[in-house]
């Protein structure tokens, strides 16, 4: 059986032991007898020698005399030496001079007759040598002896009896450490064995191996009981990353759900937004349409024509302002919404807008008061357009939901943290109809509002609170609601007011409002424009309105129909000295439009104005006319009153230039 087949560690570690220590006393005692036996040769061939050396020299006077008597005595002496068992001394001729013979009893024979072939031949218990007898450089004879080794090999093989039993003596003793050693070496490794035979079967990495020695063995235990270390501390890092796994999938698992509830609900508010939005379009469509066409249809006496139109402009009023509801989020959600910091008075921001409203609200039988709490400084850092746009979206509402009751404006100056951080307090209080809870939690919602029924009593398109409060945040503060369902609600609008360092502050706030209301002025339509004026315009429509408004207001007007012939025209004027006051520039024409030809005019070194009109109402539109050289800018649909000042603005500019 080979010692890989051998299945038992103990079983090989014995059989390693005892393999080795044999083969240690094979090598030990060949080594000894091979030693012995080549130490007896060379002892015993040295002795010879000698032997031999001392014989040819007691023979030499023998020889040269032919003394056989004398030869045999001198190997008569050989008796003393039991070992050497022939010697022979032969003459120059090879004949047998005198031979010496030991018997096998131990007596010895000498014979003086014979010839050289009697010389016996050696065997393998025996050693022969040869030895010339030389006297003067001249050989007299030879001498041979031959030794007997028998008693040298009986010597040897006592001695290798005896190393052969002390060799399986040791070797018996080898076996019985080799059982001992094979306790105490497999003890560890079986315990290692068992413990890894446990931990396989019961994923238990808690036990330990037990340490028995400090040698490899035992460097093998730690670092196996440090492996199981390792693995259990894995383990329980694994099953705390699998509970956190588990509770994440399960936060992640309700996270999507209420991301789908929410995307569901977004959907839903959206859908019901599109359809609240196609009502709040259709609606003053419907009007403006359906009045068109009944002005067109039948001749009606001026009060009842003008009654129709109004209600025309009223509805295209209502329509602008959806529109621009709706380009004012996609603004403030894009980041397109830029915000002014300008110094205005407080309190005739608040007088103008209550001028607008306090109207609305004593037609509707309610009370508007306007109040002030402590001190008010007399300029802020802010956007007047957009503070206007807030607080008319605020009162709005407050005018939309009450009934009954009044309006109250109560303004506050509050200090934030520190005496340089400041805030100005609006609230808008009314007695309306208020809120629930859970209609006050849908308020800020994009597209959401808190009556999203068909059968809902109030109008409206739900985006005006939601680009509120984003204005108000851009404004440096926020809008905060409190309300009661029956008993009214307070919207509070807080707003930065910029470093105050250096601003005075005004004792009597009440008083300073009578003072700041403002002076009735003249309409812009009521100017006389002493200009001339080339108007680029595509549309017909447009240009029969706009033509109408400028020459009404006095001015003359050239009508062109793309950018093409408007450069062509303002080169030919300029050429001839009788250059435009203003160029109106619509921006999308065919064959060239507006941004092209206004490049085109600046580059052959046109300086006059050109102001651009265009239905493109977003910042970046603003952005874009400029960059091409236009001097200003003016959105679709036209304000009269706007456009005429702006026109007049830069007619005069011109002129002062001039």
């Amino acid at each position: 059986m080979g010692f890989k087949k051998i299945n038992s560690f103990g079983l090989k570690i014995m059989l390693l032991i005892v393999t080795t220590s044999g083969s240690a006393v094979l090598l030990v005692i060949g080594t000894i007898l091979t030693t012995d036996v080549i130490r007896l040769q060379q002892s015993a061939a040295d002795n010879l020698t000698a032997q031999a050396n001392t014989l040819a020299n007691h023979s030499v006077a023998a020889l040269m005399f032919s003394d056989q008597d004398a030869v045999a005595e001198t190997l008569g002496a050989l008796k003393h030496i039991p070992n050497i068992a022939h010697a022979s001394i032969y003459n120059t001729d090879k004949t047998l001079f005198v031979t010496y013979e030991r018997k096998a009893n131990g007596e010895y024979q000498i014979n003086t007759s014979g010839n050289a072939d009697a010389f016996p031949e050696g065997n393998r218990g025996a050693l022969t040598i040869s030895q010339p007898i030389v006297f003067d450089q001249e050989r007299l004879g030879t001498l041979y002896l031959v030794y007997d080794l028998t008693q040298h090999y009986r010597q040897l093989n006592r001695k290798s009896a005896m190393a052969i039993g002390a060799g399986l003596f040791a070797m018996a003793v080898s076996v019985l450490l080799a059982m001992r050693l094979k306790k105490t070496l497999t003890r560890p490794i079986h315990e290692l064995s068992r413990v890894a035979v446990h931990v396989a079967k019961t994923k238990d990495y808690g036990v330990r191996v037990a340490k028995y020695m400090n040698d490899e063995i035992g460097a093998l235990t730690d670092t196996f009981n440090g492996m199981l270390s390792e693995i259990q501390a894995r383990n329980a890092q694994l099953e705390r990353v699998r509970g956190e796994l588990k509770n994440r999938v399960e936060e992640r698992t309700a996270d999507v759900n209420r991301a789908m509830a929410e995307v569901q609900a977004a959907t839903q508010a959206k859908a019901e937004f599109l359809a609240n939005m196609s009502h709040e379009i259709r609606t003053p469509m419907t009007a403006i349409l359906g009045y068109t066409d009944i002005l067109l249809e039948d001749k009606f006496s001026p009060e009842k024509r003008a009654e129709y139109l109004h209600t025309i402009q009223r509805s295209g009023q209502h329509l602008l302002k959806v529109i621009n509801d709706i380009l004012d989020l996609s603004k403030i959600q894009a980041g397109k919404l830029d915000i002014e910091h300008l110094r205005i008075s407080p309190i005739e921001a608040i007088t103008e807008v209550a001028s607008l409203m306090r109207p609305r609200a004593l037609e509707k039988g309610l009370t508007f008061d306007v109040d002030y709490c402590g001190n008010i400084p007399k300029t802020i850092s802010s956007d007047p357009t957009r503070l206007r746009q807030v607080m008319l979206n605020l009162l709005s509402n407050a005018l939309k939901f009450t009934h009954e009751g009044g309006i109250r404006i109560r303004t506050k100056l509050i200090t934030r943290g520190n005496t340089k951080n400041h805030c100005l307090r609006i609230d808008v209080i009314d007695t309306g109809i208020g809120m629930t809870p859970e209609q006050q939690k849908k308020l800020f919602n994009a597209f959401t509002q808190a009556d999203t029924s068909t059968t809902r009593r109030y109008g409206g398109t739900g985006l005006g609170l939601i680009i509120s409060k984003r204005l108000a945040q851009m404004l440096g503060g926020d809008i905060i609601i409190d309300s009661t369902a029956g008993k009214g609600t307070r919207t509070s609008l807080t707003l930065a007011t910029g470093p105050l360092e250096g601003i005075g502050l005004i004792e009597n706030p009440q008083e300073a409002e009578r003072l700041a209301v403002p002076a009735a002025k003249p309409a812009a339509h009521q100017l006389k424009l002493n200009t001339h004026v080339l108007l680029a315009e595509d549309s017909a429509d447009n240009q029969r309105l706009v033509s109408y408004v400028l020459k009404k207001a006095g001015a003359k007007v050239t009508v062109v129909e793309n950018g093409r012939l408007a450069c062509d025209q303002a080169l030919d004027a300029l050429h001839h000295g009788r250059p435009y006051d203003v160029i109106l520039m619509d921006m999308q024409m065919p064959e060239m439009d507006g941004y092209a030809a206004t490049r085109e005019l600046r580059g052959a070194g046109y300086t006059h104005p050109i102001i651009a009109l265009t239905a493109h109402a977003m910042s970046t539109d603003r952005d874009k006319c400029i960059q091409a050289g236009c001097d200003d800018y003016t959105t679709k649909p036209i304000k009269r009153d706007a456009l005429l000042a702006m026109i007049e603005r830069y007619a005069d500019s011109k002129s002062a230039a001039a």
